[in-house]
């Protein structure tokens, strides 16, 4: 038998809430082995410092001073007191014309065939180049405005924030 498996229906013993093959099988191993009555003897002097020990109650005012300590509190304000709604339409809107610019540069530098070139096995229906549509000075175009709007919001940011700790 496992220690913690014993231990368990020690305590369950001890608590009174074992069943009765249990119990008359934890009895029998009480009388026989000297390990299992050694640990249920520590087992029942901890069960009486426990019963014997009382729990400290909280005072009678306990309940009313914290309710005064909550009450002392400020709410905080919701959010939209503190997000500036202009600062987000702004960021929104600069993320719609990126996104918008990006799709026309794509469309303007797609090269359609005619539908008499096409050719059945190869199906080469005005196919999208990556490589060529967005070439790698496009790209870096795009990531560097992006990097400078991201500081520049982040700018904004953290000025407001040290504003309103000041």
């Amino acid at each position: 038998m496992e220690q913690n498996e014993l231990e368990i229906q020690l305590w369950n013993y001890i608590d009174g809430t074992c069943s009765i093959a249990d119990g008359e099988r934890i009895r029998i191993l009480l009388a026989t082995d000297e390990q299992v009555k050694r640990q249920y003897e520590e087992l029942m002097s901890f069960q009486t410092l426990l019963n014997a020990t009382e729990t400290e109650e909280p005072s009678l005012r306990f309940a009313k001073n914290v309710m005064e300590a909550v009450a002392k509190t400020t709410v905080a304000p919701a959010a939209s007191k503190y997000v500036n709604p202009f600062v987000l339409r702004g960021i929104a809107t600069f993320f719609i014309v990126s996104i918008v610019a990006l799709i026309a540069y794509a469309f303007a530098n797609v090269h359609t065939t005619s539908a008499s070139a096409i050719k059945l096995p190869e199906m080469n229906l005005g196919a999208l180049h990556a490589e060529k549509v967005f070439s790698s000075t496009f790209i870096y175009i795009v990531l560097g405005v992006n990097v400078i709007a991201g500081l520049v919001l982040a700018d904004l940011f953290l000025r407001r924030r040290s504003h309103r700790d000041a």
